[in-house]
């Protein structure tokens, strides 16, 4: 890093050269000892062909971008209360521009409008929004996105249990439905996988919070890989380097800055506490405070324009760091916070002024001049031929399957937790009598247990399996590869074996060993009880999960609605005909209901008691 400075030792220049122990973007091609991770002058032929060059409308531009949001102040139980929401503006007058071929980063502390401002150009904001987003003259959709664009968010929604080949190859699959053939898939992923670096854990499992497997770097690098499948003309990036070391950091953003560079790609990432060598590998540096921009320009007019305001770089300080603690606000007392506020406003005051601003602000008017008006084709989320949602349906279901087989706690509670409920009660009950002081009351609770813990049983298994894909569908349903009825009829498929098998477990064990009544086709009867409800229980836990993102609170609505169910719909409670007639109709649409019935049907139906005494 070579610094230039005055004689009073502020900074008025920085120029950074990579450092000796680490890889820079212009590295011979090699792969590192003991990383697996690859540098090539042409890494970018590692990809498809190179995106054309860049022509005036060929950019991102933001324009005069204002964001608001409602929201109610103060404690949840006052939301209660039928008071005014307040309006806050997330992002105020943002302008912005990314060519082809650059990397930008956003920076700022937290609640600077970093996430909100990559969230409104991927089309995922819920406010009001004044002012555009364009890309090549035309406004940026939420079709034009899905079909054009990639968003790595922070979290790494990917299934545990998969390698990171079977998780490219499942998503090009969803991505490209009939439209690629399995070699061609393959030979795509294959090209995204050395691109990323990921050659040596191909055929690892990507792991978990649970699950061991790669590092938390190479699952960032997957989550990117994921997107670039698509091959898309902008990548937005929500801090990619959030936990990872500074050697995985620095790679992580070189393999980013020769993807845009050599792809001709259009990158905006927001960062967090970046290194000082990352800082020059950053075509455009974007520095918000309080939703406002208080620079956005070419990276190496970043000290020498803060310099001209006043505010000069110390020397040996990382740039990027001294200037976000200049835009960020002191409020530990009253003091600090207004001497900070004014030196807030004051940089944001200097960039209106700036030529930098108003030498973007003419090229978003000129592009906005010589734009066309929005291609009136519309871009389907995903495709609705029978064919496709063929295609797709198995393609999720065989995934789920993988991922299911895979997880030795998933697979085995599955086949498992039912029967075991049966080992508890059979050695509660022991064995049944045809006594009539205790023969009904007996059977009468092993047939009311049954038909009411199984439900139960499945919504143990969906709260413990059902989230991982619900979060990876909630992404990749964003990015229109599939619509819920595609997942959630692969999950409720591929979950049916499983629910068969742990049900005749259970009735096998239960049924004969306490000595319900021996009658192969009554048992069968029972079985089929059971595996009704067993599988009503996880279908309804599903729908309250998706309903629910918090988990806990959709596990105990579930359990609330499972246990009135039981309640009301048996009628062994209560007589149905003493309840109140609107909970008598209400009785005749619950299968809890008709369960009941059944199964006592069933069982005592030819039955005969001996009446002891008498």
């Amino acid at each position: 890093m070579r610094i230039t400075t005055e004689s009073d030792g502020h900074v008025i220049g920085v120029k950074f050269s990579p450092s000796n122990n680490l890889p820079t973007v212009d590295h011979p091609a090699k792969v590192i000892e003991g990383t697996g991770l690859l540098y090539s002058d042409d890494i970018g032929e590692l990809l498809t062909d190179k995106k054309p060059a860049d022509n005036g409308n060929e950019a991102l531009y933001v324009n005069r971008l204002t964001y608001t949001v409602r929201e109610r102040p103060g404690s949840w139980w006052q939301g209660c209360c039928l008071r005014e929401k307040r309006d806050k503006e997330v992002l105020k007058n943002v302008n912005i521009q990314v060519k082809r071929g650059q990397l930008t980063a956003l920076l700022g502390n937290s609640g600077s409008g970093k996430t909100s401002l990559l969230d409104v150009i991927a089309c995922r904001h819920q406010g009001k929004l004044k002012g555009k987003v364009t890309f090549g003259g035309k406004n940026l959709d939420e079709a034009t996105f899905k079909k054009k664009c990639g968003y790595v968010i922070q979290s790494d929604r990917l299934l545990a249990n998969l390698t990171v080949q079977e998780i490219l190859m499942y998503t090009a699959q969803l991505k490209f439905a009939n439209t690629d053939t399995a070699s061609t898939a393959k030979e795509r992923v294959s090209r995204i996988i050395a691109h990323m670096g990921l050659n040596h854990v191909a055929n690892s499992k990507v792991g978990g919070h649970i699950v061991r497997g790669i590092s938390g770097g190479e699952r960032r690098r997957v989550s990117i890989a994921v997107q670039l499948l698509q091959d898309p003309d902008i990548l937005l990036l929500d801090e990619p380097t959030t936990g990872l070391d500074s050697f995985t950091a620095h790679y992580l953003v070189s393999v980013l800055a020769k993807l845009a560079r050599s792809q001709k790609r259009i990158i905006l990432m927001s960062i967090h506490q970046p290194r000082s060598d990352i800082f020059g590998l950053f075509d455009q540096i974007g520095i918000l405070s309080l939703g406002e921009v208080i620079y956005f320009g070419p990276q190496i007019s970043l000290v020498p324009y803060f310099t001209r305001l006043g505010f000069p770089c110390p020397i040996y300080a990382n740039p990027l760091d001294h200037y976000v603690d200049l835009a960020s606000i002191d409020r530990r007392d009253a003091v600090s916070e207004e001497k900070t506020s004014v030196r807030v406003y004051e940089l944001k005051k200097g960039y209106v002024e700036s030529d930098i601003h108003k030498e973007i602000m003419n090229e978003m008017d000129k592009s906005s001049n010589e734009g066309t008006n929005n291609d009136s084709r519309k871009t389907k989320k995903y495709s609705s031929s029978i064919i496709t949602s063929i295609s797709l349906f198995s393609t999720l279901f065989r995934r789920m399957q993988l991922n299911l087989w895979r997880d030795k706690s998933g697979f085995s509670g599955r086949l498992t937790l039912f029967p075991t409920f049966a080992f508890f009660l059979w050695i509660f009950i022991w064995s049944l009598n045809n006594d009539i002081e205790t023969a009904v009351q007996d059977r009468t609770g092993i047939l009311f247990e049954s038909m009411s813990a199984a439900p139960m049983m499945g919504l143990l298994n969906a709260v413990a399996l059902f989230p991982a894909h619900r979060d990876l569908y909630s992404r990749e349903h964003r990015e229109g590869l599939y619509g819920c009825g595609h997942m959630l009829a692969a999950y409720f498929i591929h979950i049916v074996p499983f629910a068969i098998v742990a049900t005749m477990f259970y009735s096998t064990w239960l049924y004969w060993g306490i000595g319900l009544s021996p009658d192969p086709g009554r048992f069968f009867i029972f079985s089929a009880v059971c595996l009704h409800m067993h599988y009503f229980g996880e279908i309804l836990t599903v729908l309250f999960l998706i309903f629910f993102q918090n988990i806990e609170v959709g596990q105990s609505v579930c359990t609330l609605s499972l246990s009135v169910l039981a309640i009301i719909g048996p009628g062994l409670v209560r007589s149905q005909a003493t309840l109140p007639e609107p909970f008598q109709y209400v009785a005749y649409a619950v299968n809890y209901k008709y369960a009941s019935e059944i199964l006592a049907a069933n069982e005592y139906h030819g039955l005969q008691f001996s009446c002891d005494g008498g």
